[in-house]
């Protein structure tokens, strides 16, 4: 496909998140992602491996699994007709992003807390985190809203649409497929520690580029909320390695200096104390107009995303048969 085609591809794809974001009724391939990798976790756990090498070998035989079997279809679909590859290849990115839903069930919070119903927003903000809120206080679920709004901004909006610049759908695909697999099997407990660590690890590597566009995306974006874009940029910097992620941090930082914040903080996970270094320096007590301001800065940077992504394909293109 030409320069144009590679932009109209994640344009349509990010105005069908934004308008329809995700549709529970409908057949989802990030879902059936999910059930493979339970299936696939109880064969590989029977096999007289040790953890970790059982583990990384599910976790390369899934990741090309999931390219190849994108690529199969999208090459089907070529040789029917170019429209339906391009149609296909649309419905396959926007099936990777998430701007809208994640906006939607930050709102559901954010409405809970307006109306002062504390017990429904800890059961929606649970949705959003893997913490314990049960207990968690107003500020605190506040707090947990902004935190999983910022990350999941990496994950569910600025990378796949870095890897549908770079490599089109089957590439979104092999993201989102690795970032499933961290999802269920990158914890640091002790069935996990070992059989999920090459999965974490994997994670990590692939959301290494993508969040380091996020160090100016972000700031940029903060200018429509009335924010110093420079002081935001200088947070992430002071910030970025206070979170033991290399990029999760990168996103909490810039949106701790945004909205002038601190995050991070103690938080429980199955009723066990874990303390997290407070990232940022913010002077203003998180509260839930935080949580809306959060929401708009997410959906500016994804728009600022698609815009700089999109710039890069055409530049691409351009340059490419001077190479």
């Amino acid at each position: 496909m030409s320069g144009y085609h590679e932009i109209a591809t994640i344009l349509f794809a990010f105005l069908l998140d934004i308008i329809f974001g995700d549709p529970k009724r409908l057949p989802h391939p990030v879902r059936w992602m999910g059930k493979l990798i339970t299936v696939s976790e109880k064969f590989w756990q029977k096999k007289n491996f040790s953890p970790f090498i059982s583990g990384s070998l599910m976790t390369i035989s899934l990741i090309t699994l999931a390219w190849f079997l994108t690529y199969l279809f999208l090459f089907f679909m070529h040789n029917i007709h170019s429209i339906l590859y391009w149609i296909s290849s649309v419905v396959i990115i926007y099936f990777s992003l998430s701007a809208s839903s994640l906006a939607k069930e930050a709102k559901k919070v954010y409405q809970a807390l307006n109306k002062e119903d504390i017990n429904k927003a800890r059961k929606v903000v649970a949705g959003l985190v893997s913490r314990d809120t049960e207990k968690l206080s107003f500020n605190e679920i506040a707090r947990a809203t902004v935190e999983s709004v910022s990350e999941n901004l990496g994950d569910g909006v600025i990378s796949p649409l870095f890897y549908a610049t770079v490599g089109g759908a089957p590439l979104v695909f092999c993201y989102k497929m690795i970032n499933t697999l961290d999802s269920m099997i990158g914890y640091k407990n002790k069935r996990y520690i070992l059989f999920g660590k090459f999965a974490a690890k994997i994670d990590d590597l692939a959301n290494f580029i993508p969040a380091r566009f996020a160090i100016f995306i972000i700031p940029l974006s903060s200018i429509f909320l009335g924010c110093s874009p420079l002081k935001t940029f200088k947070i992430i910097l002071k910030f970025m390695k206070a979170n033991p992620s290399p990029n999760a941090g990168i996103y909490e930082a810039a949106f701790a200096g945004a909205l002038n914040i601190k995050l991070g903080g103690i938080n429980y996970y199955n009723h066990k104390e874990v303390k997290k270094e407070i990232i940022g320096v913010g002077d203003e007590k998180i509260s839930v107009h935080h949580i809306k301001k959060a929401i708009n800065l997410m959906l500016i940077s994804s728009f600022f995303s698609l815009i700089i992504f999109s710039l890069l394909i055409y530049i691409g293109f351009y340059f490419w048969p001077i190479l």
